[in-house]
């Protein structure tokens, strides 16, 4: 799929899970957030051959994200 689709489509699933949080319905939030997720690693795995491997290899390891103030 070409990358400006799955960016389309990651901002209709992100609009889709934040409308459904709102209006509490718990059913369409799971879908879109597992949709979220699934489009996520597509974007990951196509931009992988510009950025390297790292850019799909998932969730990190050994704690929590800190932020820029923080490092």
């Amino acid at each position: 799929m070409a990358l400006r689709d799955l960016w389309v489509e990651h901002v209709f699933w992100i609009r889709s899970y934040v409308l459904a949080t709102n209006a509490g319905d718990e059913a369409q939030r799971a879908v879109a957030e597992a949709e979220v997720v699934n489009n996520a690693k597509a974007l990951a795995a196509t931009i992988a051959p510009f950025y390297g491997q790292p850019a799909y290899s998932g969730p990190r390891r050994g704690g929590t994200r800190r932020s820029r103030r923080e490092r």
